[in-house]
């Protein structure tokens, strides 16, 4: 029997279920703000588009669907504070679209594509970590280097084990009759939500393949767009 906790945000599916009761309260700080709906709005999507203003490199431009998990947008009155991020399978960032342009490198090293140079989580068992003795212990939230010939390509990415992206008003059990879906977009002013929020649970791999070790990690992380 599954009991979330007291505090857990209600959450209609069992991904939200287990990524609630694992994850704490969101900060009060991010409360949305005092934004008015005529200034801002947010939306998010499970469903794939290429991106038009990335610019990725030509090596690996085909490998982005593969990656690609979810996409939050913020929309503001001012370009200044407009953003898109989109999310990889294992829950790191991968893009970050802002008025200055994309944040994240252009990924032109073939056997990488969305490995490295990205916004991620590592962990690193010292005590295993022998690379001179070609045992590399390095557990990637994003996945693994396409460095093992006889299966790569195609790219692995770190497997998702549970996904959830919200509006405040989803949050606290209220329902308009307009739920998003894994092929359709939901947006709302600011005026009928405070937050979106996003929260992911993926099984980190072992970057370095072949490898000695297995994977033991589980990541957990929680994405908000606080409105303001």
């Amino acid at each position: 029997c599954l009991l979330p906790r007291a505090d857990a945000t209600l959450s209609s599916s069992l991904d939200g279920i287990l990524l609630d009761d694992v994850l704490p309260p969101g900060s009060p700080l991010c409360d949305g703000g005092s934004a008015s709906a005529s200034t801002t709005s947010s939306s998010f999507t499970f469903e794939f588009s290429p991106s038009t203003s990335s610019h990725w490199s030509d090596v690996n431009v085909p490998h982005e669907s593969e990656t690609y998990l979810a996409e939050m947008t913020h929309v503001d009155v001012d370009p200044n504070r407009t953003f898109t991020v989109r999310f990889g399978r294992g829950g790191n960032i991968y893009s970050l679209l802002g008025a200055y342009g994309e944040a994240i490198p252009p990924q032109v090293q073939r056997e990488s594509a969305w490995i490295d140079e990205v916004t991620q989580c590592v962990s690193v068992n010292l005590q295993k970590n022998r690379p001179k003795k070609g045992r590399k212990y390095f557990v990637h939230q994003a996945g693994t280097y396409m460095t093992d010939d006889e299966y790569m390509p195609p790219s692995f990415y770190s497997p998702t084990v549970a996904r959830q992206c919200v509006t405040a008003e989803e949050e606290s059990g209220a329902d308009d009759g307009d739920e998003a879906t894994a092929t359709g977009r939901r947006t709302l002013s600011t005026t009928e939500m405070t937050t979106t929020t996003c929260s992911f649970a993926s099984w980190g791999q072992q970057a370095r393949v072949p490898t000695y070790f297995q994977s033991d990690v589980l990541y957990v992380h929680r994405y908000r767009d606080c409105g303001s």
